[in-house]
């Protein structure tokens, strides 16, 4: 869950970042795409499907894509693939590995605005146990203020 926060924040703020900056002057298309190859991040936070305290290393490939076509026009997507290693925080519970997956796709008109996120962990555990996580969430934002969003958890 805090996950989401954090990836609807950041897709919120370049939308706004985006808006800011377009000029009604400015009617070509405008791409950019950032590149990030055996990233590494590390964080505490509970683990999927399982709770508890983990500290979750990360090492990942992502690309992000960001159009800009006019005023008020963007188009977003991040792409984050690849591997952790997850260490609890408690000494009884069991460690995981495994493999992630994550994309978010944003897109913003003068009226209206939508964005999509889904989420994915594959997790084998010390003690054997295996973990399987996807987790799928959207908004929608009109002109006329009215929000609509879910987001959808489920373990296996």
């Amino acid at each position: 869950m805090k996950r989401f926060a954090v990836i609807l924040a950041a897709s919120m703020g370049l939308w706004l970042g985006a808006m800011a900056s377009a000029s009604p002057a400015s009617a070509a298309a405008q791409t950019r795409t950032f590149h990030i190859h055996n990233g590494t991040e590390t964080f505490v936070d509970q683990f999927p499907c399982v709770g508890g305290k983990y500290r979750i290393t990360l090492t990942f490939n992502a690309v992000a894509h960001e159009t800009k076509v006019g005023p008020h026009l963007v188009h977003f997507t991040f792409t984050q693939t690849g591997t952790f290693d997850a260490v609890p925080q408690h000494p009884t519970s069991p460690s995981f590995t495994g493999h992630f997956t994550e994309w978010d796709g944003f897109n913003s008109n003068k009226l209206n605005a939508s964005g999509t996120f889904t989420f994915s962990v594959h997790a084998v555990g010390s003690d054997g146990s295996h973990v399987t996580f996807h987790e799928v969430a959207h908004f929608n934002l009109s002109a006329s203020g009215i929000e609509n969003s879910f987001d959808k958890p489920t373990c296996s």
